[in-house]
């Protein structure tokens, strides 16, 4: 398995932060370190990428890493394929088509691995971008309530 890039939206001191794995100048994925000073998110780092792969352990360890700057608790790891067939340019609305291609519970029952494939298709219908990945997600049963971005509810009037 090759993780080719994380990316934290709200992880202990980690604030929408992407952090991409490439590969060497002689095109292999090699070793990959990660180093710092004392404190700068290592293991925080760490106990993300392990908590994607196998689970997180329980409430105390979402508390433990709650977002300490912003974000919603949580991020995503892997995009398998990217493809950027057309350009876009600053004013073009894209819209997104995404098929579920497979689905599978998580040995712990209440979240599931889903892979998706989506396409980005610009405001003259041209296919601008594809790309499949792989989230992690909540069944339904098991949710978090869903929070909303604003201190009210707003209706397209207003």
């Amino acid at each position: 398995m090759r993780i080719r890039e994380v990316y934290l939206d709200g992880f202990g001191v980690f604030h929408d932060r992407r952090i991409v794995i490439g590969r060497g100048n002689d095109g292999n994925q090699g070793v990959v370190l990660f180093t710092g000073a004392n404190e700068t998110g290592k293991t925080t780092l760490m106990t993300f990428i392990r908590g994607i792969l196998f689970g997180f352990e329980g409430e105390t360890s979402r508390n433990f890493y709650a977002p300490g700057r912003g974000g919603r608790h949580g991020g995503n790891l892997e995009v398998e394929t990217l493809k950027h067939s057309k350009p876009t340019f600053h004013g073009d609305t894209i819209y997104a088509e995404t098929r579920v291609l497979d689905k599978k519970l998580t040995s712990k029952g209440d979240r599931g691995i889903v892979s998706v494939e989506t396409k980005g298709i610009n405001q003259r219908g041209e296919e601008v971008c594809y790309f499949k990945r792989k989230v992690m997600v909540w069944t339904n049963e098991a949710a978090p309530g869903r929070e909303r971005p604003y201190e009210t509810a707003f209706t397209a009037e207003d």
